[in-house]
């Protein structure tokens, strides 16, 4: 099975939606770069990176640490405790071209496990529009639809 065995799946205001998560995605153990977990994660216009509780200061995460040219959103989703409670701290980054989208984060977004995913769906679902809104994701778009429209005009022309 080249894309997997199992996968996490949601609904969200009426909206189905299927997370390619980086562990769960199979892999070829001589395939020192992983190329299978790339295809599927750099075809991804929204990018979650959630971050492993440690007592460690978390490193920096890059956008140039993946190189797409469809991953236009990085959402990073860091746990933290904050008065012997649970938080987890939001961090977005876009690609340039990107328009702002809502709900919009605080100047350091700590969100409550009760709001959380309500926020992030909301947040990566407006994310994913903005993004098909953007000059360079709207200039892949129109080409894909033109090389398809050809080809069934091809197609069809052929047929006679």
């Amino acid at each position: 099975n080249a894309t997997g065995e199992q996968s996490v799946y949601t609904e969200f205001a009426k909206i189905e939606i299927m997370f390619h998560v980086s562990t769960m995605l199979p892999f070829q153990p001589d395939d020192i770069q992983k190329v299978e977990r790339k295809r599927h994660i750099g075809n991804d216009i929204v990018v979650i990176i959630f971050r492993q509780p440690s007592s460690e200061p978390p490193a920096l995460f890059s956008p140039l640490m993946l190189t797409s040219k469809f991953n236009h959103i990085f959402c990073v989703v860091s746990p933290t405790q904050k008065g012997g409670k649970t938080y987890y701290r939001i961090q977005i980054g876009n690609k340039p071209g990107v328009l702002p989208y809502p709900p919009f984060l605080p100047e350091d977004c700590l969100l409550e496990p009760s709001v959380l995913r309500d926020f992030l769906m909301t947040k990566l679902i407006n994310a994913e529009m903005a993004a098909t809104e953007s000059p360079e994701f709207k200039n892949k778009m129109m080409r894909t639809r033109r090389a398809l429209l050809e080809q069934i005009l091809q197609e069809h022309s052929n047929a006679k």
